[in-house]
């Protein structure tokens, strides 16, 4: 039955986000390394999370919103970093692949058509200034 099959979706879920708890108070972060030592499944559903995260963000609404809110909120209560992309080399700190992501994010904010540049913005001040 669906029902029952959504309980079991939610019991896994529930489960992996108990692993991650525990993975996080031993190595004091959430970044799942990509290698055989480490939880394959967990690191799966760590991307998982990500990318339902980057749905919701762009209100994909196949997505169920309400329940992603839910477990987004049991996430943000345990530090988990939404943005966060590990490589697969288990010598690359968290630091190195954070400041990766940070550059990978701007670069790709610094092409996009549709925010303002800055000089736009202080065309746009100096109007609003010179009215007054």
């Amino acid at each position: 039955s669906k029902s029952n099959s959504k309980t079991n979706h939610d019991r896994r879920w529930m489960t992996r986000f108990e692993e991650l708890k525990a993975f996080k108070e031993k190595h004091k972060h959430c970044q799942i390394p990509d290698t055989p030592m480490c939880n394959k499944v967990l690191g799966n559903w760590v991307n998982e999370q990500r990318n339902d995260y980057q749905r919701w963000l762009s209100k994909d609404y196949s997505l169920t919103v309400c329940l992603f809110e839910k477990r987004k909120r049991l996430l943000d209560n345990i530090g988990f970093d939404w943005d966060e992309q590990v490589d697969s080399m288990p010598n690359k700190s968290p630091t190195s692949a954070s400041t990766n992501a940070s550059a990978k994010a701007s670069t790709n904010t610094s092409t996009s058509t549709s925010a303002p540049t800055p000089a736009a913005n202080n065309h746009t001040a100096s109007k609003s200034n010179s009215k007054t």
